[in-house]
């Protein structure tokens, strides 16, 4: 991740304004289906190689008072673009937050990705801790958000441990007026170092959705 997209992501906490509480009922969930479009590049001792393609899947959420839960599941392929062989790559999460003012947000929860090629699985798991604010910028119609996540832990496959992690993630929503429906893209840059060796994987990637917002 560098430091110049992390301060750019971040630097848009002082301009997301506040939105309305009271707009929000008590209970509320969301459900919606779309595409990510992932470029993966992978750093191991002296070299690098970088694949991209396509994902699908879905996302959904439930939201009680200030408790929310939610997760996610995207899953396609990904290929060095040069007639390499080609990898699924499977991706998903699920987290718990809690809002102490509507606006903002903490949370926790797992994320896991898995590289499968040849019939051979590379999985990583991180345990994250979240941060993040989501308002609306005009009344009802567009919403922003914008989440960091640190990785507190978590392993790759063969017994090794994850050694740092890092995530910027920041979207807005078109709610679609007088329906619950909405389309949204976002943008998301993490990275995960295996602990101990010279191994990284630094994923950016564009998610765009369409679903209900209740």
């Amino acid at each position: 991740m560098t430091a110049r997209s992390l301060v750019v992501l971040l630097g848009g906490l002082a301009v997301l304004p506040v939105g309305d509480a009271a707009a929000q009922s008590r209970f509320g969930w969301g459900i919606a289906g779309g595409l990510a479009l992932p470029s993966v590049q992978r750093e191991a001792d002296a070299s690098v190689a970088k694949l991209s393609g396509t994902t699908f899947g879905g996302w959904a959420h439930i939201r009680y008072a200030f408790m929310e839960f939610g997760a996610h599941y995207l899953q396609g392929s990904i290929d060095d673009g040069a007639g390499g062989s080609a990898q699924d790559l499977v991706e998903g999460s699920a987290f718990v937050h809690v809002r102490p003012v509507r606006q903002a947000f903490l949370g926790f929860g797992p994320r896991a990705r898995s590289y499968v090629e040849g019939g051979a699985t590379e999985r990583w798991l991180t345990w994250e801790a979240r941060a993040g604010v989501d308002a609306w910028l005009f009344s009802e119609l567009l919403r922003s958000s914008l989440e960091v996540s640190l990785a507190l832990g978590g392993n790759v496959s063969g017994g090794l441990a994850v050694g740092s992690g890092a995530c910027v993630e920041g979207g807005v929503d078109l709610h679609i007026p007088r329906t619950p429906l909405f389309v949204g893209v976002t943008y998301r840059l993490d990275q995960v170092a295996i602990d101990g060796l010279d191994r990284r994987d630094t994923v950016e990637q564009f998610r765009f959705r369409f679903g209900i917002d209740h």
